[in-house]
């Protein structure tokens, strides 16, 4: 998976894996609205959700920030193995 995450400190950009191990979760937040009352803020942030397949291996995540700003997250699939795929002698 592949997020354009241009202008925000890659300290900001945050992955979570859902509680059921469905979908992954890209979180990025910068500035604040806690400010002294009539005060001016900004405030930058974004959420994307994405469904993952059911042979996923969350616990193998892997995810950085490349020079030009976008975040890559790579998860391994599991292979099932098939008896038929490897040659048998018989």
């Amino acid at each position: 998976i592949t997020v354009n995450c241009k202008g925000f400190n890659p300290k900001s950009v945050k992955t979570q894996v859902s509680d059921d191990r469905k979908s992954l979760v890209v979180v990025a937040q910068e500035g604040s609205t806690a400010s002294k009352e009539g005060e001016d803020y900004t405030l930058r942030e974004f959420r994307k959700t994405y469904k993952l397949p059911d042979n996923a291996e969350t616990d193998k995540l892997v995810s950085f920030m490349t020079s030009n700003g976008r975040l890559v997250v790579e998860i391994p699939l599991k292979r099932e193995e098939k008896e038929d795929e490897f040659p048998r002698v018989i």
